[in-house]
């Protein structure tokens, strides 16, 4: 089983999902605590079974996440109805095709910047730039 921290997995993680999906679609990660999914078809199943449902679980210490914890806890991906159903109809409007077509060329600038600026980072102080717990520069209105 791959180790998520290996310098060489995080620089081509392909081979070993390849040899992974040799085996089995679903696998069983002990050193994550996890059962892992290694193709699409398995992916979209885990994530469209009713029973397997999202429940968020604050990260500790609490201190040190309050920012991650907040952003997960209210997001639309990490909750099932009707909390799914409420925030949903709040965004709803915001993903309607043509709004988001008008929002592109604007993401794609904001992208290249993003990317430009890391060009000339190490990967250690890239990290933080990168993090899904930054705010995206990319605003609808």
């Amino acid at each position: 089983m791959f180790d998520p921290r290996d310098p060489a997995f995080l620089a081509d993680p392909y081979p070993a999902f390849a040899a992974l999906r040799a085996e089995g679609e679903v696998h069983r990660h002990d050193g994550l605590d996890l059962a892992i999914t290694v193709s699409h078809a398995a992916s979209a199943a885990v994530l469209r079974h009713r029973g397997l449902g999202r429940i968020w679980t604050d990260a500790q210490p609490l201190e040190r996440f309050a920012s991650f914890n907040l952003l997960h806890r209210n997001s639309l991906l990490e909750n099932e109805p009707p909390a799914h159903t409420r925030l949903r109809r709040v965004i709803a409007g915001e993903f309607g095709r043509g709004h988001v077509q008008r929002l592109q060329p604007m993401v794609a600038r904001v992208a290249e910047a993003m990317v430009t600026e890391l060009a000339g980072k190490s990967p250690r102080t890239a990290r933080p730039t990168c993090s899904n717990t930054s705010p995206s520069p990319c605003r609808s209105r």
